[in-house]
């Protein structure tokens, strides 16, 4: 029990961590997109 226990909990982990990466990658995406859309306003309006 013990052991599945161990197994369970590190698969927690590696979900939540797996998780965490995945939500950064798609905030520093997502910033990318708007800087990418405010110069292009930009270069429209001058």
């Amino acid at each position: 029990i013990a052991g599945e226990y161990g197994t369970l909990r590190e698969a927690l982990q590696a979900k939540i961590k797996c998780k965490h990466e995945i939500g950064q990658t798609d905030i520093c995406g997502r910033v990318l997109e708007v800087i990418t859309i405010l110069k292009g306003e930009e270069n429209e309006t001058n």
